[in-house]
């Protein structure tokens, strides 16, 4: 649940409360590009924004360490296996389909979409899937053991496990 009441401390804090949390937290979430305010159940919305207004300066900061993001355009050159790729962005509403396709030195993406950003990182996903596979197959071979699965992710909630 967002509660527009905390925009006045920073437009970029998301509030939600959560059923299984124990205390306010708040957690720079770098994919949204905000800060997420957790509220557990008990806790009053009068404290958790004193809480989060009370912590104004250090959210400031960090929403201030975000590097600045990167949107894929037109004519960029992307490091695609080790060699750089021209992106080819063509728009037309005519595409019903999103359809990528990678040659040597241009990734030519066909879409109707307004942004290619989701559609054209699970692509890249796909390619380091194959790719990273193929390799773990050879040092597989070479050691006797089978590739049971590999998983391509981003990850963001386990952060420093191994």
């Amino acid at each position: 649940m967002s509660m527009e009441i905390f925009h006045d401390i920073s437009p970029l804090l998301h509030a939600a409360i959560s059923p299984r949390a124990k205390r306010l937290a708040l957690r720079l979430d770098t994919r949204k590009r905000r800060m997420n305010l957790v509220i557990p159940r008990r806790v009053s919305i009068r404290m958790a924004y004193q809480f989060a207004y009370d912590h104004r300066n250090w959210i400031e900061d960090k929403l201030k360490t975000l590097p600045a993001s990167i949107p894929f355009t037109h004519d960029m050159m992307l490091p695609i296996l080790g060699r750089d790729v021209r992106l080819n962005i063509i728009n037309d509403d005519k595409y019903k389909l999103t359809k990528i396709d990678l040659s040597e030195t241009e990734l030519t993406v066909r879409t109707r979409l307004p942004d290619i950003t989701p559609r054209l990182i699970r692509f890249l996903k796909t390619i380091a899937h194959d790719e990273f596979l193929k390799r773990a197959e050879v040092i597989a071979t070479r050691i006797e053991k089978r590739v049971e699965n590999l998983s391509i992710k981003d990850m963001h909630t386990r952060w420093g496990s191994c």
